[in-house]
């Protein structure tokens, strides 16, 4: 399975590898319904920065298949040298 972004920050959809690839690769989902949440933190002081993100994405499947829960965040620190 292949896929190329979209664009910056958008949906991949699949086509030639160009960018981040899947790292769950579920194939079709019989979804009835999703809930996202999330969270940022963004802290700078001097030349320091700390830069985070959480998500967690509750699926809701037809049918009597059971539900799924995606969880997905990254952190980065950062020092400006001007």
């Amino acid at each position: 399975f292949n896929q190329a972004a979209s664009g910056p920050n958008q949906q991949p959809v699949p086509t030639t590898v160009s960018g981040m690839p899947f790292f769950v690769a579920t194939g079709p989902l019989p979804v009835y319904n999703f809930n996202v949440l999330g969270n940022e933190l963004l802290w700078v002081h001097g030349p320091w920065s700390l830069q985070s993100e959480g998500m967690v994405n509750f699926v809701n499947r037809t049918g009597n298949l059971s539900s799924l829960t995606f969880y997905g965040g990254y952190a980065q620190v950062g020092y400006f040298l001007t």
